[in-house]
C-alpha cells in the first residue's frame, strides 16, 4: 500500500489515533507526519445542553501533553487546518501561544481555536494572524480585531 492511501486512511482518525499508528510498524512510523489536517479535539462536556469545559485538571494535561508531543513531533513544512478545540483559559497562555506559533511556521491556512471557556478567557496576541480564522471563547481587543480584518 502506498503512502498516499495510509495517509488518507489516517485522516479519517483522530490524531491521537493517527499518532499511535506509529508504533504498530517501522513502515508506519512517520506516515501519520504527511496528514494537513491536524484536528486536536478533546472529548465533549455538556451541561443543560450547552457545551462547557471540563473541569479535571489532570484530563487537561493529558490533552496538552498529547497536542504537544504531536506538534513536536510534526516534519511536513505546511498544515492546512489546524483545529484545537478545548477547555483553556488565560492560565494556559504559554502553551496555547506555542500552539499559536506552530500554526504561523506550518504555514496554516485555517485556524480554528474553541477554547470551550465560559470565563477567564484567553488573550488573543497581536503577533498571530492567518488566512481563515475562527476564534470561540477568546479575548480580542479592539486593536488586534481591526488588524485581522484589514
Amino acid at each position: 500500500m502506498s503512502d498516499d492511501v495510509l495517509v488518507l486512511i489516517l485522516a479519517l482518525m483522530p490524531v491521537k489515533d493517527a499518532v499511535a499508528t506509529s508504533s504498530l510498524a517501522t513502515r508506519w512510523r512517520y506516515v501519520w507526519q504527511n496528514l494537513r489536517q491536524l484536528n486536536f479535539y478533546g472529548p465533549e462536556h455538556f451541561c443543560n445542553g450547552v457545551r462547557v469545559a471540563s473541569l479535571d485538571e489532570e484530563e487537561r494535561e493529558k490533552y496538552i501533553n498529547q497536542v504537544n508531543s504531536a506538534i513536536r513531533s510534526y516534519k511536513h513544512p505546511k498544515v492546512k487546518d489546524l483545529r484545537i478545540r478545548y477547555g483553556l483559559n488565560r492560565n494556559h497562555k504559554k502553551v496555547i501561544d506555542n500552539w499559536l506559533e506552530f500554526a504561523v511556521v506550518k504555514k496554516v491556512e485555517f485556524l480554528e481555536l474553541d477554547l470551550l471557556s465560559i470565563s477567564d478567557n484567553y488573550d488573543f496576541p497581536r503577533r498571530f494572524t492567518s488566512k481563515k480564522l475562527i476564534l470561540k471563547n477568546v479575548n480580542l481587543t479592539k486593536e488586534i480585531f481591526h488588524e485581522l480584518i484589514k
